[in-house]
């Protein structure tokens, strides 16, 4: 049986930071939205470098959406995720679909997942995007309590990592 040409074959990506749109920064042209996905037993987590990760937490679950990707649009989005040079990976994992539907798709992970805070203008993007999409109100706060941690980076009183989240990941 002939296989499909290479600009064909298409892979679920599920994006849950700066990828919740990922069309908005024209890095992937040609992407199909999904819809909204949920990734189980993880967490959401701003690391040190003030960007999104997920961490493994069973119970939890990310909020996010699936894109179905060109190859081209793949390779594009690990270069802006700087694959290359190893601040995130890409592996594989179930995420469960609007409809319910466990999919096998491409997730980014930080190598560096230290605890931060997120810069405030990527938080501020990241809430606008949940919002947009209908994210639960309950994940929504979970994602502006990252904005009063205290990470030692900003002056004044800050509630600690274990006051917003119970204890880390």
């Amino acid at each position: 049986m002939p296989q499909p040409p290479a600009s064909a074959v298409r892979q679920l990506n599920f994006g849950y930071g700066a990828n919740l749109d990922a069309s908005v920064y024209g890095r992937c042209r040609d992407a199909l939205d999904l819809g909204n996905a949920i990734l189980p037993d993880h967490r959401w987590l701003a690391t040190a470098a003030g960007v999104a990760t997920v961490v493994p937490q069973p119970g939890s679950l990310v909020h996010g959406v699936l894109l179905s990707l060109s190859a081209r649009d793949q390779d594009s989005l690990d270069r802006f995720e700087a694959v290359d040079r190893g601040f995130y990976r890409r592996e594989q994992h179930d995420v469960v679909t609007a409809a319910g539907a466990r999919v096998l798709a491409w997730v980014y992970f930080a190598n560096q997942p230290e605890p931060g805070r997120p810069i405030p203008p990527y938080l501020t993007a990241v809430v606008d995007a949940a919002r947009q999409r209908g994210f639960p109100a309950d994940y929504i706060a979970e994602l502006e309590a990252w904005g009063r941690l205290n990470t030692g980076a900003v002056a004044g009183p800050r509630p600690h990592w274990e006051e917003i989240f119970g204890a880390p990941p």
